[in-house]
C-alpha cells in the first residue's frame, strides 16, 4: 500500500509524536518520494545549530555493495555519513525517484536536526542538490530497488566493510561518485 501523506514538521515540536529521545547519529532516507537527512545530536551546540541552519552544506554519495552512503558536512565541520538501504524503508513509503529527469532537474533534501536528548526539532533546512548529484543518487536508489535484499546482517557487514576499507568519511568522499554543495 502506498501512502501520500506528507509529514509536517515544525521547529520546537517533536520529530515523532511518541518519541522523546533518540540515539545520536544520522539517517538518510528516500521515502514517500522525498529525500531526508535526519541529524540526531545530543544537546547540540549553538555552532552546530548555526552550521546546519545556515552554513555551507556539502554532500557526496558513495555506493558500496548494498549500501548507499550519503556523506555530508555543514559549515567548517568534518565529514559525516548516513548509510541508506532501500529495503529498510517501510514498504508503504517506498516510492522510487523519477527517471524522467531534465538536465536541470534537482532533488530537494530536507535536513532536520533533532535533539537526541529531547526529541524536539531544532533546525529545518531545505537544500537543493545539483543536477548531476540528483541523477547519480536516483540511479543508485533504482539499482538498490532492483537488487535482491540480502538481509540486515549482510547490510551491517557491508557498512562495517566500508568503514574498514576507507577508515574515515573524508577518505570516503575522495572515492564518491558525485559531490555537490547546496545550490550548485
Amino acid at each position: 500500500m502506498q501512502t501520500d501523506t506528507l509529514h509536517r514538521y515544525q521547529v520546537g515540536e517533536l520529530y515523532h509524536e511518541s518519541r522523546k529521545s533518540w540515539p545520536e547519529g544520522s539517517q538518510f532516507n528516500y521515502r514517500g518520494g522525498g529525500a531526508e537527512l535526519l541529524l540526531l545530536y545530543d544537546h547540540p551546540t549553538d555552532k552546530e545549530l548555526q552550521d546546519v541552519r545556515k552554513g555551507n552544506a556539502q554532500f557526496a554519495i558513495l555506493p558500496y555493495r548494498s549500501v548507499l552512503f550519503l556523506l555530508f558536512r555543514f559549515g567548517d565541520g568534518g565529514w559525516s555519513d548516513a548509510p541508506f538501504a532501500w529495503w529498510m524503508v517501510p514498504e508503504d513509503q517506498r516510492i522510487l525517484p523519477p527517471t524522467d529527469l531534465t538536465p536541470e532537474s534537482r532533488s530537494l533534501l530536507n535536513v532536520i536536526l533533532v535533539g537526541a536528548d529531547d526529541g524536539l526539532i531544532k533546525v529545518l533546512r531545505l537544500v537543493t542538490l545539483s543536477p548531476h548529484f540528483t541523477r547519480e543518487m536516483f540511479a543508485c536508489i533504482h539499482r538498490q530497488a532492483g537488487s535482491k535484499w540480502e538481509g540486515i546482517a549482510a547490510h551491517d557487514r557491508h557498512i562495517g566493510g566500508a568503514y574498514s576499507r576507507w577508515q574515515t568519511q573524508a577518505r570516503m568522499v575522495k572515492d564518491a561518485i558525485s559531490k555537490c554543495a547546496s545550490g550548485d
